[in-house]
């Protein structure tokens, strides 16, 4: 399925990545702050300064974290292609996508053998 995302590590080294550090800088804040403001009178919220100075920074900082649950994906995406459940040392390792797909040909090449012999 088309995403329009570019993957160019392999599955279980995905990383979620959100800010970008000084992207508010202090020129531009007094700014957002304002807008922030205006657009609270106009959705009825009420947020407080310390709620708008913790989302500028947050805005600012870079955050890399693992998505949660990438193993038990990994072992869903193992399962529809009928591969082995043994995948917690690959994803350990984590291959690039052509380890990636030559441990998924070994796993199902394993599964035939054991259901033909």
């Amino acid at each position: 399925v088309f995403t329009g995302y570019v993957f160019y590590k392999s599955f279980p080294k995905h990383e979620h990545v959100n800010g970008i550090p000084g992207i508010i800088d202090i020129h531009f804040k007094s700014e957002l702050l304002r807008r922030y403001k205006l657009w609270d009178q106009a959705t009825n919220y009420n947020s407080t300064e310390e709620e708008n100075e913790q989302y500028l920074m947050e805005v600012n900082t870079l955050r890399i974290k693992n998505p949660e649950g990438l193993q038990s994906y990994w072992q869903q995406v193992m399962y529809w292609i009928d591969g082995g459940k043994q995948i917690a040392d690959f994803y350990s390792e984590s291959k690039s996508i052509l380890g990636s797909v030559a441990f998924i040909r070994d796993e199902k090449k394993k599964e035939v053998n054991r259901n033909t012999t």
